[in-house]
């Protein structure tokens, strides 16, 4: 039987929220905080990528990227290459859909250069 550690326990479960594999769930402020499944699709590679890009984004001080290449550029940095298009496409539009990543509506961007995108923490759902 393998064991973990309470820090790679805790690393695993972040991993599982953030491709939202697992959804935390607590029933008061008081109460801890519990953990249901989520999807019921297979855990696959996407969902490693999607985690990767929000452990990175999680890591970097920017408050959001600029448009993709700059998120493959920082994922770089990570040690995160070799991504496939059609993946990478997919894990970004799971991550929007799910409410993990965000930017203004393309008819509301009023600023100046690319609309950015930016991570949006997971909330514990009340049960």
């Amino acid at each position: 039987m393998r064991t973990f550690s309470d820090q790679d326990l805790t690393r695993i479960l972040t991993r599982l929220v953030d491709c939202r594999q697992l959804v935390t769930v607590r029933q008061s402020d008081a109460a801890p905080l519990n953990y249901v499944t989520s999807g019921g699709w297979p855990y696959d590679e996407c969902d490693v990528l999607e985690a990767d890009i929000v452990a990175t984004l999680r890591d970097r001080t920017e408050i959001g990227f600029e448009d993709e290449s700059q998120l493959r550029e920082w994922l770089s940095a990570a040690g995160i290459d070799g991504l496939d298009d059609r993946q990478f496409s997919h894990a970004l539009a799971h991550l929007h859909h799910i409410g993990r990543l965000q930017s203004p509506r393309p008819t509301h961007w009023e600023g100046k250069g690319p609309r950015p995108t930016w991570l949006v923490e997971a909330v514990p759902h009340r049960g």
